[in-house]
């Protein structure tokens, strides 16, 4: 581990690079709709998220289990580079299908840092340090989102959307020779453990199909059809194979074992929850401040401000809360705020008000500390060498969570609509073809200035009514993945976080 007098600078190389990968995140969110506007593929637009998604979820074991035997300091570097290659690909993009292609690329990259920043922190500060820590780690996590809408607007509007990918070009560039100089890393390769690329195939294309029948669902093949049972069915076996092949593994990518650890398993599964809830908060409720109540998008943007500095601030006050009081009550306190603001966005409705869908969102933000003390409690429940491997295994939990809970808020989004719009234009059902209807129910009709210009104000009003009642059908999977999460969390054990800290070498329980 790096010596006392580069400590500061390792840190602020993982504060960085937290910060650049929260600022291309929501960047893209911000430009996307330009994009499409200039590449076309207007089909394709979700296929730009879910690629960087799948592949960033996949390859976070894989990347957690190799820092466990090798050092982290290489495969931090390693996603460095992965990340800013696919940053310049991105930006190089002349079509939607190179787009897609080289955001997967992206994602690799993405899946080596999301873990492995995180895994550094614990190996260099105890807990204590840690704890307070994270006021400047929710910082820079928070800073990305707030300045991401206001960058990434100016570049669209002035410049080109293909800054966006360059602008990260630089400091991913220091965040890399600062760690590279400065990060005096003593570890010895573990020769004895092998990687376990069967598990990894396995895995991978499970997460593959599973993400990609969630992604159809609610389109023409309907729940049942036979082009998602094969994709799930399909993902359910390679599943069971991967679980099985783990179980036989002298070396598993993913130790199951570690999940007969109570604090690992609670913490896990809150955690993929939490993070369904947070997810599904953020990609939707743009949309309904935008399509139902009218606002530009610049605003509708701005709304998930509000979570990014609740998550802020209430981790840095939920990092002296856990020292306290303990990973039970940290993550309960938070999860009773984040129930209460699902609660609310499942009751938003045509006539709501911006403020009251600013609170909603900003009680979700609470959600920032819940997962702040999931995080350690896994981190202080097994030894050095299973840190590495349970880091990446909270991440992947957290980043499946999210995927599944935007792609089923989504579907159930999508499937309402549908119904609701045939219901409250019969007229035009009746006179309509069914690809216009298509068209009319697509949020792009209310979202695209020119086609909302030109409906006529009834026909505005209903979409509106039937948007809005989309929404809030669909805003019950962050409620109800919220009240899953406080559920779970009840099996975290009591008393103080430090009562529960493995020491280095101890083997989990």
């Amino acid at each position: 581990m790096p010596k006392q007098r580069h400590l500061h600078m390792v840190t602020a190389a993982v504060l960085l690079l937290i910060f650049v990968i929260s600022l291309d995140a929501r960047a893209v969110d911000t430009a996307m709709p330009t994009v499409v506007s200039q590449l076309g593929e207007l089909s394709l637009f979700s296929w730009v998220f879910a690629a960087f998604t799948i592949t960033s979820t996949t390859t976070v074991p894989l990347f957690g289990r190799l820092s466990d035997m090798y050092g982290r300091k290489p495969f931090v570097l390693v996603g460095i580079g992965f990340f800013l290659s696919g940053s310049l690909l991105c930006g190089q993009a002349q079509s939607m299908q190179q787009l897609v292609l080289f955001r997967g690329f992206q994602g690799i990259g993405a899946g080596a840092l999301k873990p492995l920043t995180l895994t550094v922190l614990a190996d260099i500060f105890p807990l204590e340090q840690r704890a307070r820590l994270q006021t400047f780690v929710s910082g820079a996590f928070g800073a990305g989102p707030v300045l991401a809408p206001l960058v990434a607007g100016f570049l669209v509007l002035h410049v080109d959307w293909h800054w966006i990918f360059y602008l990260i070009v630089p400091p991913c560039l220091l965040a890399g020779l600062l760690l590279y100089w400065s990060m005096d890393e003593q570890w010895e390769p573990e020769s004895a453990l092998s990687i376990d690329y069967g598990g990894a195939f396995l895995l991978t294309a499970a997460i593959v199909l599973g993400l990609l029948g969630l992604l159809q669902t609610g389109k023409t093949h309907g729940w049942a059809g036979p082009q998602l049972l094969g994709l799930f069915g399909g993902s359910g076996l390679l599943l069971t194979g991967f679980l099985v092949m783990e179980r036989r593994t002298p070396q598993p990518l993913v130790p199951l074992d570690i999940f007969r650890n109570r604090i690992v398993a609670a913490a896990s599964i809150s955690g993929f929850f939490t993070s369904m809830a947070i997810w599904s908060t953020t990609a939707f409720v743009p949309l309904f401040i935008q399509g139902v109540l009218g606002h530009s998008a610049i605003t509708a943007g701005a709304s998930v401000a509000p979570l990014t500095l609740i998550w802020v601030v209430s981790s840095s006050i939920g990092g002296f809360v856990l020292l306290k009081r303990g990973y039970r009550v940290t993550a309960g306190l938070a999860l009773a705020m984040v129930i209460t603001g699902g609660y609310l966005l499942t009751q938003l409705g045509i006539t709501s008000s911006y403020q009251q869908a600013i609170l909603a969102v900003s009680l979700v933000g609470f959600g920032g500390m819940a997962l702040l003390a999931f995080l350690l409690s896994l981190q202080n429940a097994v030894g050095l060498r299973q840190r590495g491997i349970i880091t990446g295994a909270s991440e992947f939990s957290r980043g499946l969570g999210g995927a599944i809970g935007v792609s089923l808020t989504g579907s159930l989004l999508n499937r309402q609509l549908n119904g609701r719009v045939l219901a409250l234009l019969p007229a035009a059902a009746s006179k309509t073809d069914p690809a216009n209807i298509a068209r009319l129910a697509s949020p792009q009709a209310l979202l695209d200035p020119a086609v909302r210009a030109g409906l006529p104000e009834p026909t505005l009003h209903a979409l509106q009514l039937a948007l809005s009642g989309a929404l809030t059908a669909a805003f019950l999977v962050p409620f109800i993945a919220a009240v899953c999460a406080l559920v779970s969390s009840l099996w975290l054990p009591g008393g103080r976080a430090a009562d529960h800290v493995v020491l280095a070498q101890e083997p989990v329980a």
